[in-house]
């Protein structure tokens, strides 16, 4: 699988995988990084030939070579969803789905949707204001024998519900 680069919104204090210097130092959007692996590269580096092996996350990151998307009309938007799974060539696998509740948490719960998204695929991440329960694990059903690791963020009536609909 190829590198996706994107520049800017590194993070602090990353080495550049060809010099070995920070990157990101300015205050400006400079820099890239791959959205999978997470690997930083200076503007002036070349980029790595290499291929992207999704770095430490690999193990819980569902990768966009697995997925096929199809889209549906929600409320009059557009949205894109999952259609199909497929396992990727390594192990171990387990991939995580995050179930977070935005406005949960002093309005805190929109913070841990960007962070998950930033690491993982967004696919994986779902706003349960958005989305009702049994369609959010929807995706689990997709490949029935791999095994997922779920996150369930938010208050006491979020964790509960979940948990009741994962004793079903």
């Amino acid at each position: 699988m190829k590198h996706h680069w994107i520049r800017g919104n590194l993070p602090l204090c990353k080495e550049c995988v060809t010099c070995g210097d920070f990157c990101g130092r300015e205050p400006k959007l400079m820099d890239i990084r791959c959205v999978w692996c997470q690997t930083v590269c200076h503007d002036d580096c070349n980029k790595p030939i290499t291929s992207c092996d999704l770095g430490n996350l690999r193990k819980w990151i569902l990768p966009p070579t697995s997925i096929t998307l199809k889209s549906i009309w929600v409320k009059g938007v557009r949205k894109q969803v999952v259609r199909d799974i497929t396992t990727p060539p390594y192990r171990p696998w387990q991939p995580m789905l995050v179930l977070a509740n935005r406005k949960s948490g002093d309005n805190q719960g929109q913070s841990v949707l960007q962070m998950f998204r930033h690491l993982l695929n967004p696919a994986q991440v779902v706003d349960i204001c958005e989305v009702p329960p049994e369609a959010a694990l929807d995706i689990c059903k997709l490949s029935p024998k791999t095994q997922y690791l779920i996150l369930v963020c938010g208050g006491d009536g979020t964790v509960d519900g979940y948990s009741a609909l994962s004793t079903r």
